[in-house]
């Protein structure tokens, strides 16, 4: 049997004497001595050494509960180099017989610990091997998404409390958590003695300021601002998936440097980045949402946050990015997001009451995940969401709920995929109760986001605003923010007016503007109106306005810069020289002085991209639907490829690659509008 040591024994000769903080020392003796624990901390490693050191000092065995998949199979080796522990990895990759021995070995004490994700527990396979564990100390990373109150919620969390009934203590750990969701887990967790301890969550040393623009230009005159003296590396984060990708292009179109959008990379893509971003390969990333610090994160002066968060949980997680003697966190935010001078007036502030509202599968969306996700073949979340238009995010919900009622059985799960079969009808009690649940979620969201307006318009030292919100005390130290030393802020001009990037394959480009934003059935943008005159009521003065200003950006964008030949993209039918992307074509040829080539026909009969639902079948449609004739003005040259609507990006890329095979050296893409399909993964 392992002999158990005490902290001190542990911490000798690892750390120098003095290293170990107070409140990790205090965790970890809750622990040693079967007792749990609620440990707030936004440091992941002052997190993970709390319960590492109570594994290595003999509480053992020990279940891991980690958010995801990613490098479990590294976090289970690192335990066994640096503790001499046995330690596995529960994945639902796994065959069946594989899991049955995995789950006998565990059973008869021959692993130290197990890792597991969260959602892998509801695969019943995953869900016995860890029961029969046994487990003396359960350990349940991001706990706050067991409390209806977090805005990271997930029923899927509930199953790792099915792994606490027999077990010694339980440790739940949060980067932060508000009075509300604290109480929530103490509850949880009850009659198991646990106590609430906090660390760190107080940032003294974090400058905090709060902007308040009236558009999109000052907006973004006020980001670039930013990077004049250029910071070594910076995040940015948006409220919308379609904003990061712009001010990802944004950045990088103006300011030269390298910014990567992190919203559409699965998760190899997204581990390159982050590495290529620790060593300094990649300057800027953009995302949405909020990222937590990891080993070895570098210094972060600049941290910016574009948009009203929906929570000041949310910020506060933005503003924990921030490393650096001088690190800023700045706020940015457009007066479209808050129309009511009274802070006290939170409907009048659009922006937060639909993020609100958004919140969690309707009771109609049940039906829908249901219909699409049982099959007994495996689909991933994407697929999903594909079938049924829903957010991811909402997917993994209304799964995990369906899952809990037994409606639902999955065969297997991991963290974005599913195998499964159906269960116990969908009954109108269900529904009914889930309707119940969700407007439980959606009046705890509410009530975060009132603090929003708070905290912006607070007259007083923004810093304890925040602590006073959340529930954490100030510790010593002088405040910056912008209430207590307020300095003028640097704005630069730019030269490129307000747009969005596109991209297909290899080839990018922009768009002036969005054809139509999330729930407007109508364009609300100049461009967007522009366009449908033009295309549905042929107005060639729309089209001569919309061409001035595509022109601009031609003059303006150094993507453009040298650009050798204008092409228009050809219609499915119809006279092409009236065209609507002909006539854009020849108005920006004559106004910027590049010639205008037409060299690209139609090759086959096809249906209308706009009657078409899926990126799938408007690939297949426009598939060979181009040939190139007189080749020869456009060999070696760059071409600036033009059309009036991005939708999938399909049209555009099998334009750009017929230039390509006939001798075009590159091509650079420009639309008046673009379309939600465009907010999509590229083709």
């Amino acid at each position: 049997m392992r002999s158990e040591h005490s902290v001190d024994d542990i911490m000798r000769g690892r750390f120098p004497q003095g290293d170990l903080s107070p409140t990790v020392r205090s965790v970890t003796e809750r622990l040693l001595s079967d007792r749990s624990a609620l440990f707030i901390a936004p440091d992941p490693a002052e997190r993970e050494l709390s319960w590492r050191l109570a594994v290595a000092s003999g509480v053992l065995p020990a279940l891991i509960v980690a958010p995801s998949e990613r490098a479990l199979d590294h976090r289970a080796e690192r335990l066994a180099r640096d503790h001499d522990l046995v330690a596995c990895h529960l994945r639902a990759n796994l065959t069946d017989h594989a899991l049955d021995v995995l789950a006998g070995q565990l059973a008869g004490g021959r692993w130290d610990a197990a890792f597991v994700s969260a959602r892998s527990l509801s695969d019943p396979r995953i869900a016995r091997a860890a029961r029969m564990m046994t487990p003396r100390l359960l350990v349940m990373e991001h706990a706050h998404r067991l409390s209806v109150h977090s805005r990271q919620y997930e029923p899927a969390w509930l199953h790792a409390l099915d792994c606490a009934r027999n077990t010694c203590c339980v440790l739940a750990l949060s980067d932060i958590a508000s009075a509300d969701v604290c109480a929530d887990l103490i509850d949880l967790l009850a009659p198991r003695d646990c106590r609430t301890i906090l660390s760190g969550l107080d940032r003294p040393g974090v400058r905090i300021e709060v902007r308040r623009v009236p558009n999109q230009p000052q907006q973004d005159k006020h980001l670039l601002g930013l990077f004049v003296d250029p910071p070594p590396r910076a995040i940015i984060y948006a409220n919308q998936q379609v904003e990061a990708e712009r001010l990802a292009a944004l950045i990088e179109d103006e300011r030269g440097f390298d910014s990567v959008d992190l919203t559409n990379l699965n998760n190899e893509e997204f581990g390159a980045t982050l590495r290529r971003f620790r060593e300094g390969g990649v300057r800027v990333l953009v995302t949405t949402g909020a990222l937590e610090p990891g080993p070895g994160w570098p210094e972060i002066p600049v941290i910016a946050s574009v948009g009203l968060p929906d929570s000041l949980e949310l910020l506060h997680r933005q503003m924990q990015t921030a490393h650096g003697d001088q690190a800023c966190f700045t706020l940015i935010h457009r007066d479209e997001d808050d129309d009511e001078e009274d802070e006290g007036e939170y409907e009048r502030w659009p922006q937060l009451e639909r993020a609100a509202l958004q919140v969690g599968p309707d009771a109609g969306h049940l039906l829908a995940i249901h219909a699409a996700a049982v099959s007994e073949e495996r689909l991933s979340s994407f697929e999903i969401s594909r079938r049924t238009g829903l957010h991811p995010d909402d997917i993994a919900i209304g799964l995990s709920a369906l899952i809990r009622d037994g409606v639902v059985r999955p065969l297997a799960r991991g963290d974005d995929w599913i195998r499964a079969r159906a269960g116990q009808p969908l009954s109108t009690p269900i529904l009914e109760r889930w309707a119940r649940h969700v407007a439980q979620i959606r009046k705890a969201r509410r009530a975060q986001a009132r603090e929003i307006p708070k905290f912006v318009k607070a007259r007083g030292c923004r810093r304890k605003r925040l602590a006073e919100a959340l529930g954490y005390p100030l510790s010593d130290g002088e405040c910056r923010c912008d209430r207590c030393r307020p300095k003028a802020p640097v704005r630069i001009p730019i030269r490129i007016p307000g747009g969005y990037p596109i991209k297909t394959g290899n080839f990018r480009g922009w768009a002036l503007a969005l054809y139509r934003r999330p729930g407007d059935d109508e364009p609300t943008e100049g461009p967007g109106m522009l366009v449908e005159k033009l295309k549905y009521e042929h107005e060639e003065g729309c089209g001569r306005r919309l061409a001035w200003l595509m022109h601009r950006r031609v003059r303006e964008s150094r993507t453009y810069r040298d650009c050798d030949v204008i092409v228009a993209v050809p219609p499915s039918s119809g006279d092409q020289a009236e065209a609507p992307a002909a006539l854009l074509g020849r108005e920006i040829g004559r106004l910027s002085d590049i010639p205008v080539a037409e060299v690209l026909n139609p090759a086959k009969e096809r249906r209308p991209q706009k009657e078409l639902t899926s990126d799938s079948a408007k690939r297949r449609n426009i598939s060979g639907a181009f040939e190139v004739v007189s080749a020869e003005l456009i060999d070696g040259q760059i071409v600036l490829l033009v059309d009036d609507i991005y939708d999938s990006g399909a049209t555009m890329h099998e334009a750009a690659t017929a230039l390509v095979r006939a001798g075009a050296r590159d091509v650079r893409m420009l639309t008046a509008v673009r379309t939600a399909f465009g907010w999509r993964r590229s083709t």
